[in-house]
């Protein structure tokens, strides 16, 4: 099966098979459940009233991550 959901999924009007494949494809474990996802990290940061660049001092709205900083669009390396 896709993993495209039918529209009488969501409207309670499923027939007594798609109740089955339904509650036996959610049984399956998911591969997040195994603890092994990574934290989300940051590329970019703005702030209106305006943050110190990490490698220049200057005070900038837009900071880019460059080597675990933020710093200006004239400091990072592209």
């Amino acid at each position: 099966m896709t993993e495209d959901r039918s529209l009488e999924e969501f409207t309670g009007e499923r027939s007594a098979d798609d109740n089955a494949e339904t509650e036996e494809r959610d049984a399956e474990p998911s591969d997040a459940a195994d603890g092994d996802a990574s934290a989300a990290v940051a590329t970019y940061r703005w702030d209106p009233e305006g943050v110190d660049c990490a490698a220049c001092g200057e005070s900038v709205e837009r900071l880019w991550n460059a080597d675990g900083g933020f710093v200006c669009e004239a400091c990072k390396e592209w």
